[in-house]
């Protein structure tokens, strides 16, 4: 995904997407984290190895390849779920952070998905999220699931009761942002 992914369907580096990224989450530590969508668990590569950090996919082969992932790096306090972003099988208010890296545009049903991240987050707690913006892509672009416009996601989060703070950063098509509780 790293080389032909990015520069190809994003029009991105994924080294910048790594530095902006390792910089969003950089302060966190001795967290609970839980990323959604983890496919092979590339977020692990920017969170710091003293969180406790759950990664759900519906892909039990994809977090398969996440577990290999985490062994190399030595991780022992994580956990990896198969579920589905609809219907998360925690309960309210467990996580300090969430994320979700380049898989929000897979979702069916995206209210329901920030309904369940607003659910799982702390009070004080953030979501992280990189998605491909449509009108951000470039010409002949072809990138599969659905497509938001930035106006698109900040009302579906704003309507769910959360912020949406787009990150300064420009990567090609990528949208980085966080949202908050209201």
């Amino acid at each position: 995904m790293k080389g032909n992914v990015f520069s190809k369907k994003f029009g991105s580096s994924y080294e910048k997407h790594a530095a902006i990224l390792g910089e969003e989450l950089s302060g966190i530590h001795g967290m609970k984290v839980l990323d959604i969508a983890s496919g092979t668990g590339m977020v692990i590569d920017c969170l710091a190895a003293d969180n406790e950090i759950t990664c759900t996919d519906i892909s039990p082969h994809l977090l398969q390849v996440a577990r290999r992932r985490f062994a190399r790096r030595k991780l022992l306090n994580y956990e990896l779920i198969v579920a589905d972003a609809k219907n998360l099988p925690f309960g309210d208010n467990q996580f300090d952070v969430v994320t979700c890296i380049l898989a929000f545009n897979f979702f069916g049903d995206p209210g329901k998905v920030v309904a369940e991240i607003r659910r799982n987050l702390k009070p004080t707690g953030e979501f992280v999220c990189v998605v491909p913006e449509s009108s951000r892509l470039k010409e002949g672009s072809r990138i599969t699931g659905t497509l938001f416009m930035e106006e698109e996601l900040r009302s579906l989060f704003t309507n769910a009761g959360m912020t949406f703070s787009p990150l300064p950063e420009e990567n090609g098509s990528l949208l980085y942002f966080t949202s908050r509780k209201i």
